[in-house]
């Protein structure tokens, strides 16, 4: 079976371990809940009639609703303006900050989903105040479209 891997890397991702549960879940799932959703590569592979996504930070779920209610085509548009914006490659650290501070200031999720690729180890982590607080990973993260081989958009 081939499976789809989430868009954000979350630690404590089960993407390596789905050949392996999916064999022990029931058929005929009716809904399925994926409880605390993280990274949602549990879920986004589930085959059931209805599937809930529900985590702690709601942001991270409102990406997935974000991701899954739009055309793939504005979705990849939609990133490659705010990279194009904040001038996003693997050795600006001041366009993060900058993307990272009007994230933090108005929580446009499109700009955290942009921020997640450019993060140190495309990690996804916040302060208590509830505000994105992820390094720049330098000279390592960067947004690729899938199956992209070439550099950074």
């Amino acid at each position: 079976m081939n499976f789809i891997k989430s868009p954000l890397n979350y630690i404590g991702g089960k993407y390596k371990l789905l050949s392996s549960m999916y064999p022990l879940f029931p058929d005929n799932i009716r809904t399925f809940v994926d409880l605390f959703a993280g990274g949602f590569n549990v879920g986004i592979n589930a085959e059931a009639e209805t599937i809930i996504c529900n985590d702690q930070l709601t942001y991270v779920v409102d990406i997935y609703k974000y991701l899954y209610s739009t055309d793939l085509d504005v979705v990849l548009a939609d990133i490659n303006k705010i990279i194009a914006e904040f001038k996003l490659t693997k050795e600006n650290i001041d366009g993060y900050n900058t993307l990272r501070s009007r994230y933090n200031a108005h929580r446009d999720i499109l700009d955290l989903l942009v921020l997640t690729f450019y993060a140190f180890n495309n990690q996804i982590r916040f302060n208590n105040n509830h505000e994105f607080n992820s390094s720049f990973g330098i000279s390592r993260s960067s947004f690729k479209k899938y199956g992209e081989n070439s550099p950074e958009l």
